[in-house]
């Protein structure tokens, strides 16, 4: 039985790619909440993602189909479909079927991901997430992994501070502000410190960071870590695919160093654009570590509801109540301790 039965899929924002994953013309299969798609790209540059198999005889549109203008073709009878589902051409003369249509999904293309709208029952998307100015800030540098886990569970480790000393041999730890909630957003800030960064250890760091979670695919992180003085902003990316398994997707974006010798001395004599994507790069590594560090644990673990909680674990009650507006059959919750 999947370890997650009792758990239902949530509603919310969810990754389908990076942004430069995904060219005009491209076409990618992927499976999301156990149903194929492909996602693709016209010309144009709207990105789009609708249902995998053509609704006139179930050819597979992402096995030898393309993007044809603004549609992607069928590779079975050459059907065109827009980014919407709507049939828009057939090779024959006569009138397109007018059932002829195939299940297209919400899209959102922000902060360089390609984002999609899931609900179990259809509905419209409820809420947005954010924009976020991009000047003065780098490129994107990223990671996927698949893991068996659920959204849920690992939007849940950005409030569950006990596990940040044992797992990730954090110190130090203290929340700076009470975690707050406002409809499908929740935000929490908190310290800690940790013995170097990067590969290469060095001494101590000190690190702030305020948590944003939109819904359960989407969260992001601002981070400033105070002796080094760089700031980072990271996103945790959570999009389930089928049974317990989902696709992780991890970002980090760094911004322009003002004094990159804080960093490290060997990044002063550099430009501070390249001095900055080193750091980044650095910085991208630990983030990838820290992430890794869970998936062994989330791979053996099994969903318990409710949590026996106790004094230190963090709001982690407040969060599975929070959570429970993202499903369609709500879960039983703990109350916070």
């Amino acid at each position: 039985m999947p370890k997650y039965s009792t758990l239902p899929y949530p509603s919310g924002w969810f990754a389908a790619c990076f942004s430069n994953e995904l060219q005009p013309g491209v076409v990618l299969r992927r499976k999301f909440f156990d149903r194929d798609v492909v996602v693709f790209r016209t010309p144009s540059g709207v990105p789009a993602i609708v249902d995998a198999h053509c609704p006139h005889m179930g050819a597979h549109l992402g096995v030898g189909g393309r993007v044809d203008g603004e549609a992607i073709r069928c590779p079975f009878h050459g059907f065109r479909f827009a980014p919407d589902g709507t049939c828009i051409s057939t090779p024959y003369q006569s009138k397109i079927p007018p059932k002829c249509r195939i299940g297209s999904w919400p899209v959102s293309e922000k902060n360089g991901i390609v984002l999609f709208w899931y609900h179990e029952r259809g509905a419209a998307p409820s809420f947005e997430v954010p924009e976020y100015d991009l000047h003065g800030w780098m490129p994107l540098v990223t990671k996927t992994f698949t893991v068996s886990s659920h959204p849920q569970e690992t939007s849940e480790n950005s409030v569950d501070l006990g596990h940040l000393a044992e797992v990730h041999n954090y110190f130090d730890l203290a929340i700076l502000d009470d975690p707050q909630t406002d409809g499908p957003y929740l935000t929490v800030r908190y310290a800690m410190s940790r013995s170097g960064f990067g590969p290469v250890r060095t001494a101590p760091v000190r690190a702030r960071f305020r948590v944003h979670v939109h819904g359960l695919g989407f969260s992001h992180v601002e981070c400033h870590v105070e002796n080094r003085d760089i700031r980072l902003r990271y996103w945790v990316l959570c999009t389930p695919t089928h049974d317990d398994e989902c696709e992780l997707r991890g970002a980090a974006s760094a911004a322009l160093l003002e004094r990159p010798a804080m960093v490290s001395p060997a990044l002063a004599v550099l430009p501070r654009r390249l001095a900055t994507q080193l750091a980044q790069r650095l910085a991208f590594y630990e983030f990838c570590h820290d992430l890794q560090q869970d998936f062994e644990i989330w791979q053996h673990k099994r969903y318990v509801e409710p949590p026996l909680l106790a004094k230190g674990d963090g709001p982690v009650g407040l969060y599975r109540k929070w959570c429970r507006q993202f499903y369609a059959q709500l879960p039983q919750v703990a109350e916070a301790v």
